[in-house]
Formats: C-alpha cells, sequence, structure tokens
C-alpha cells in the first residue's frame, strides 16, 4: 500500500509542472523590459533533476487548445543536422494573420514561436511546441537566450537542462510571456544558468491576450518618423536662429553733387554708431572707422556698412593696406 501511494505522489509530481503555465511564480505587469529575472536569475530546478540524459518533453494542449510548460535535456548529440522545415500547418491558439506596415519590421505581428527550439532538439512542427508569439518577442526575447545554450552545446559535451513555461492570464488565448530557465548538467550551473521572464509584447502594437486580436497603438511613434520629427525640429531651429541673427546693413549717406563737394571741400560727415567698416564705391576698397583714409573718400563713395570681414569680402570689397591684417 505505501508503494502504490509513493508511485502515485511521484506521478503526480512529474505531471503536475507540465500543465499549461503551471509553477511560475508572479509575474508583474509589463513595464517597458522585454526581460525580466526571476529568482536572481537562478533556474528553479532540483539537484536531483540535474542528469545527463537527453529527453524532451511537452504538456498535451489543455482544454482551450494552449500550449503548457516544454522541458528537455540536450546535448551536442540532440541538436539537429538538417535545415527546419515548413511550420504553417500548426496553429497555436490565438493565432491571428495580422499585419502592421511600417510598424513592424516584415509586417507580420506575430510568429510561430517554439517553446523548446527546433536548433536545440525540439520538434519541428509539434503544435505542443509553440505558442503564439509576437516578431519581437522571438527576436528580442527567446532567441537571445536559445544562441546562448546553442553556443554552450556547441563546443561542449555537456547537457543543459532547459525548461520554457508559458505564462497566461486566466483564459486568455495568447500568453503574456514564458519563463525560461536553463542550467548546464556536469557543471551543476556554473557555465550555463538564467531564470527569467520574457514579456510577450509588440512595440506600436496594443494586444487583447484574451483572443489574440490587436491594434495599433495610437501613442506609438516608429523610428522612421522620430528622425523625420527630429530632423524637422532642428530644420526649424536653424531657420529661427537665421531669423534672429540680424543680416548685415549698410548706409549709404545722401549724395552729393561733384560740384558742390568741389565747392565745399567735404569729406565724410560723423560715423554712424554699429559701423564695422567704411565702403569707398570709387576704389572698391573697405576701412575701419578709425582709418585715417577713410577722411579722404568723397561723400557721394561713401557706404556705412554693419557686418563681419568676410561679409565685406563677399561684397566685393578689398581691405585697404592700413586695413590688412
Amino acid at each position: 500500500m505505501k508503494k502504490s501511494m509513493l508511485l502515485i505522489i511521484l506521478l503526480l509530481a512529474l505531471l503536475i509542472p507540465m500543465a499549461a503555465g503551471a509553477a511560475s511564480p508572479e509575474i508583474p505587469a509589463y513595464g517597458g523590459k522585454t526581460v525580466i529575472e526571476l529568482n536572481d536569475n537562478v533556474p528553479g530546478f532540483a539537484p536531483e533533476e540535474l542528469r545527463a540524459e537527453d529527453f524532451v518533453r511537452y504538456s498535451e494542449l489543455d482544454a482551450l487548445g494552449r500550449s503548457g510548460q516544454a522541458v528537455a535535456c540536450v546535448s551536442r548529440k540532440a541538436l539537429p543536422t538538417e535545415l527546419r522545415g515548413e511550420i504553417h500547418s500548426a496553429l497555436p491558439s490565438g493565432w491571428e494573420e495580422v499585419r502592421y506596415d511600417g510598424v513592424i519590421d516584415g509586417s507580420y505581428l506575430y510568429a510561430r514561436c517554439h517553446l523548446i527550439s527546433y536548433d536545440l532538439g525540439g520538434e519541428n512542427d509539434d503544435v505542443r511546441n509553440f505558442l503564439t508569439g509576437t516578431r519581437f518577442f522571438n527576436q528580442e526575447g527567446l532567441h537571445p537566450y536559445e544562441e546562448k545554450v546553442s553556443r554552450y552545446l556547441q563546443r561542449s559535451a555537456n547537457h543543459v537542462l532547459y525548461r520554457v513555461t508559458p505564462v497566461y492570464d486566466g483564459d486568455a488565448l495568447v500568453a503574456k510571456g514564458v519563463q525560461m530557465e536553463a542550467c548546464s548538467v556536469e557543471d551543476s550551473g556554473k557555465t550555463v544558468s538564467f531564470n527569467v521572464f520574457v514579456y510577450n509584447v509588440q512595440p506600436g502594437v496594443i494586444i487583447d491576450y484574451t483572443s489574440g486580436k490587436s491594434e495599433r497603438d495610437p501613442d506609438y511613434v516608429t523610428p522612421e518618423e522620430a528622425a523625420a520629427a527630429e530632423a524637422a525640429a532642428a530644420q526649424t531651429a536653424a531657420s529661427s536662429e537665421t531669423a534672429a541673427t540680424p543680416a548685415p546693413t549698410s548706409t549709404r549717406r545722401p549724395l552729393i553733387s561733384l560740384e558742390a563737394l568741389e565747392s565745399t571741400g567735404a569729406g565724410p560727415k560723423d560715423i554712424p554708431l554699429g559701423t564695422t567698416y567704411v565702403f569707398d564705391h570709387k576704389t572698391f576698397l573697405f576701412h575701419t572707422p578709425t582709418c585715417p583714409a577713410v577722411d579722404d573718400i568723397y561723400d557721394m563713395n561713401v557706404e556705412y556698412f554693419t557686418g563681419t570681414r568676410d561679409d565685406a569680402i563677399i561684397k566685393g570689397y578689398s581691405p585697404c593696406s592700413r586695413c590688412r591684417p
């Protein structure tokens, strides 16, 4: 009798963790980070689970057709030697064929995401090994951790115990994310060890996890839109700065007749405040206001200029011999 009870307890211990979304800690609401660490990044495997043996176990789909926890212990010899086949026949719960052109790279929102990656010995098209996940979740969340395990197995003869647990809110058909745990077996996690939660999100899209329906986030700005707005703001700032900078100005003295000039011997009158250079329209030379040559310029040829030396040169004038640097 005692042996029978013990056998039943052991069987329950093996079966209960395999239920959809089971054995996962409470997950905080998404706060902007795609991946968060759980339990200080320490996986929750029991010491007796760290056995160097190759296997893959999947949960059966639950009553809502959702995939559950998948566990594998893999080594280099379990890695595939053939390219992955087609997977379009697999339709995980909550699957929707929807595009967001200009928002998502590749346009399509969802991807058929493997729980146990095909590159880690997972089944190619077994629906128990799939969940509906966003492209962002697949590429930015799952892939880096799958790669970490794959690289270790490719250069080592050891094993990695690997567990992926989907987490659903209530009866939602789409998982809000997955818990990923891994531990290198032979060295008890000294080389590979992590325990993280990856949120099933997509920037720019609001997902209804209950059904898999979605809509564009009205507040989302694509990188292209952000770049265009930044360029427009920079252009506006440059235009404002140009408008705020006074353009070089000049004041032409009133012309007097040659007869009047000769009869009076008149020279330049008082130079207006702010004048930086005095132009001579006859010689096409410019002078500083204190240059003695200014007194020799006839009134009819004088122009008072407010601007830089370069501005004066651009207007076609050259510095006189006294006003050169």
